[in-house]
């Protein structure tokens, strides 16, 4: 699609990257995109080592303490290890799905494509950084509302970083159409222009994926972190699936529509599982 639409700046290139083992199939996808990469594997391995080293720590000790140890109750050690295992897992898949768009990018697309690709999710990174510093110094007061069951408080706190990430996303939509991709093409010496569209759904699904890390936090809050497992792999799950029908005949656009589509269906479980719980805890006051 993209070679139909923009011949002259596809004209030479072959039309896609060969790799060695070309995914046709949904487990060849899933494997691919998200067990064969450095960033997942470095992420899974390092949780591996973490609970080897935990184990083994722990053994060693046994017997080298000089003061009387006491019988520990392993029902609240356990429910805190398996709510942390949740959270670790929950935070790693979370942070493979917003990887995924590279993933695709580098499975199927020429290495022009690929740079490309990089240059107009250039703006989008700048969403999830601002709301990193607005979100960390609200997650202790989302917690007490909580726990104080001050729901109305609840409510207020999470609609007003809501509207503030969308006014975030207009403002860079505006600065990125207006200066940041005029600036890029100047930068990389590459016309960026013909790319608007891409660029415009590439930011829609990087204002998702946003409100669903900060969805994150209340879902924490309010015990909920296991739905946090639940939609980011149905987002991995959408991603490598509709990878094959979408990505041989659309390209970038096909990787930009899935990154939509994906991060769409994970904001809308933490979504739903959380007004939800909201809705129970009024019920139960």
């Amino acid at each position: 699609m993209l070679r139909r639409t923009y011949p002259k700046m596809f004209q030479g290139m072959s039309p896609w990257t060969c790799p060695r083992m070309l995914p046709r199939t949904f487990p060849e996808m899933f494997l691919m995109m998200f067990l064969i990469r450095s960033v997942p594997l470095c992420l899974l391995a390092g949780l591996i080592i973490a609970v080897i080293t935990d184990v083994i720590l722990i053994r060693k000790s046994r017997g080298q303490t000089t003061y009387p140890v006491q019988k520990v109750d392993p029902g609240p050690l356990k429910r805190l290890l398996l709510t942390g295992i949740s959270l670790c897992l929950g935070t790693v898949l979370h942070n493979i799905a917003g990887n995924a768009p590279k993933y695709l990018v580098e499975l199927y697309l020429t290495d022009e494509v690929q740079a490309i690709s990089g240059y107009v999710m250039m703006p989008i990174f700048v969403i999830t950084v601002l709301n990193m510093f607005l979100m960390h110094p609200l997650v202790k007061d989302i917690g007490d509302a909580w726990n104080s069951r001050d729901i109305r408080r609840f409510r207020q706190m999470i609609l007003r970083h809501v509207i503030i990430i969308c006014l975030l996303s207009v403002l860079v939509a505006v600065l990125g159409l207006t200066i940041g991709l005029p600036i890029l093409s100047w930068l990389y010496k590459t016309d960026l222009q013909p790319f608007r569209l891409p660029f415009i759904y590439y930011l829609t699904g990087g204002v998702c994926y946003t409100l669903s890390e900060y969805f994150m936090v209340p879902l924490v809050a309010v015990r909920k972190q296991n739905i946090i497992v639940a939609g980011t792999l149905a987002a991995l799950l959408i991603n490598a699936g509709m990878g094959i029908w979408l990505l041989p005949g659309m390209g970038m656009t096909g990787t930009a529509l899935i990154y939509i589509c994906a991060n769409l269906v994970m904001l809308g479980v933490f979504v739903t599982a959380l007004v939800r719980t909201i809705r129970r805890e009024v019920r139960a006051c």
